[in-house]
């Protein structure tokens, strides 16, 4: 079975929203007019036009859907280079250099230079938003160090993401969209203090983002959302790792250096490849587990692998493999780890200039 025959299955297991939900939606999209060209190959090659945008208006679309709680699935590796994103044996043409994405279990949701947002599941695309014009106050120094730059988040497993928009100078929206449905399920104006905010993460049930922002701010969002009821409150670290442990342990890596293990997806790490062996790195000592077996989170790096000190965590396949990114000279090494077997490969050696998940 095809990759999209298997990430069609999963959608047809998904409870569908209510009829009047769907009815909407239905004719919000007869709204759209579509370009899109398709070619059959062995490689399944798919080129993809642009289609028309997507206008959030303020009725239904604020109406909010339940979160699904997301099925086990598997994602192919994915990736953009230029105007063209990778996913898994496919590849679809986007409308302009690609700069972020993330992924769900039904596809990818990507943003191109001139700030629209994109939905694809490999066969069609649908243009979602626009990020708009944030403000002089989200600058570089916006992020906290170690926190990727960017304004899409995904969680690594379900059909979640969620974004901001900025459709007045300096006024965020915060955009909740259910891929698996295809719908909107909140849209809320973001509280934002005298700095700036930006998205930091998402569970199966609330949103996280930034409010406390700048070189010197944690690295630990402190607002949360719930997309269900509109309410944004703050948030302790410790409420955050509640939410985060009830999700379950695949797809996750317990960390802590003389304290408590936290819950982490891993993609706030940086890797060593030495000495033939892949670890985490952090505070010293460091403790590193699998979150499923309580095993060292730790790999055999791939055979005669140059020492590398810049490798990081991009991409869940499924509980038992990640997907590394090496930082060598000339472009970067996307490399694939078992947990179970802790064995590694490359897969894919590419320009520097490759955009993937969570890492950008």
């Amino acid at each position: 079975m095809s990759d999209l025959d298997v990430l069609r299955t999963l959608r047809d297991q998904i409870v569908p929203p209510p009829l009047d939900v769907l009815r909407e939606t239905a004719r919000r999209r007869a709204r759209r007019s579509n370009a899109l060209g398709v070619l059959a190959a062995s490689a399944a090659v798919v080129a993809l036009a642009a289609t028309t945008v997507v206008v959030a208006g303020d009725d239904a679309d604020r109406s909010p859907l339940p979160i699904q709680p997301p099925e086990p699935s598997s994602r192919p590796l994915t990736y953009a280079d230029g105007a063209v994103v990778h996913y898994g044996d496919r590849t679809v043409d986007a409308a302009g250099p690609v700069v972020e994405l993330d992924l769900t279990d039904q596809g990818v949701a990507f943003r191109t230079a001139d700030g629209r947002i994109w939905f694809t599941d490999g066969a069609s695309v649908d243009e979602l938003g626009a990020l708009g014009e944030p403000g002089p106050v989200f600058t570089d120094d916006t992020w906290p160090p170690l926190v990727h730059d960017g304004w899409l988040v995904s969680a690594h497993s379900g059909s979640t993401v969620a974004w901001f928009e900025f459709r007045r100078l300096g006024v965020a929206e915060v955009v909740v969209y259910d891929t698996a449905a295809g719908a909107f399920v909140n849209r809320t104006d973001v509280a934002l203090d005298d700095g700036g905010a930006f998205p930091g993460a998402v569970t199966d049930r609330y949103v996280y983002w930034f409010g406390d922002t700048g070189p010197d701010a944690d690295d630990i969002p402190d607002v949360r959302y719930d997309p269900g009821t509109g309410e944004q409150v703050p948030v302790s670290p410790e409420q955050i790792q509640d939410d985060l442990r009830s999700q379950g342990a695949p797809r996750t890596i317990l960390i802590g250096s003389g304290g408590p293990l936290r819950v982490t997806d891993g993609t706030d790490r940086n890797f060593s490849i030495e000495g033939g062996r892949v670890t985490p790195q952090g505070e010293q000592p460091l403790t590193a587990e699998d979150g499923l077996t309580g095993k060292r989170f730790a790999f055999d790096a791939p055979p005669d692998y140059p020492r590398q000190v810049a490798a990081y965590l991009t991409q869940w396949l499924d509980d038992q493999t990640i997907v590394l990114v090496s930082a060598r000279a000339g472009g970067d090494d996307l490399i694939v780890c078992r947990v179970d077997t802790r064995a590694c490969e490359v897969v894919n050696s590419g320009p520097s200039s490759l955009v993937l998940p969570e890492v950008g």
